[in-house]
């Protein structure tokens, strides 16, 4: 018996000395904003990592796994807090480079897609084009080429025949001649968002760091 008090009082010791967050609502308490979901690192038996593309497209090879279980969860979320009907916009960023934003925002739109919805997907990381590198690398145009040509969007996006997601690369292999930031926050990018908005459900934008 005291051994198993022991134990416990240990435990509840080593909790509260543990740092970082451990529960959502700590996480609500330190940030000051609503948690979504928690979303399991996408990683195959024994913690290896995944094949690049496998990752992007999980909720399609594992359906029935916790990583698409989380990526639904989110997407409820996400239809709870909707204020208003028509076409909506969700930009998903990381706070640093590596950190999973385009996993989320590729199995995000991928789920979106599988349930009617008509869903753009936009890589809008310009410089390190985590998606375009994985789901086209071989892209002959994208956002940025698009934006600086003054040419419509709509002739560099690409449709996925298994799911029927639109999906718009960050750009071609060849160098742009303006900086990402500029491009993103011209008046060029906002008319294109808003005319794209009058052709999808959803648009989901993967945003740099």
């Amino acid at each position: 018996i005291g051994g198993f008090l022991g134990g416990c009082a240990l435990a509840i010791a080593l909790e509260f000395a543990t740092r970082g967050v451990s529960v959502a609502e700590d996480l609500e308490s330190a940030l000051a904003i609503a948690h979504l979901s928690s979303i399991p690192v996408a990683a195959g038996a024994g913690g290896q990592a995944l094949d690049p593309m496998r990752t992007v497209r999980l909720v399609l090879a594992e359906p029935n796994g916790i990583f698409a279980e989380s990526v639904r969860s989110m997407r409820r979320e996400i239809d709870l807090r909707r204020r208003q009907g028509g076409p909506r916009v969700i930009m998903i960023a990381s706070s640093l480079p590596g950190e999973g934003s385009d996993v989320i925002a590729s199995n995000l739109a991928h789920h979106f897609a599988l349930t009617g919805n008509r869903v753009l997907l936009i890589d809008g990381d310009l410089r390190r084009s985590p998606l375009t590198r994985r789901l086209t690398p071989n892209r002959p145009a994208g956002l940025a080429d698009m934006l600086v040509r003054g040419q419509p969007v709509q002739n560099a996006i690409l449709a996925d025949g298994a799911t029927g997601l639109h999906f718009l690369p960050a750009s071609s292999p060849d160098p742009v001649p303006v900086s990402s930031p500029e491009l993103l926050g011209s008046q060029r990018m906002a008319a294109t968002v808003a005319a794209l908005k009058q052709q999808y459900d959803t648009i989901i934008l993967e945003a740099p760091p």
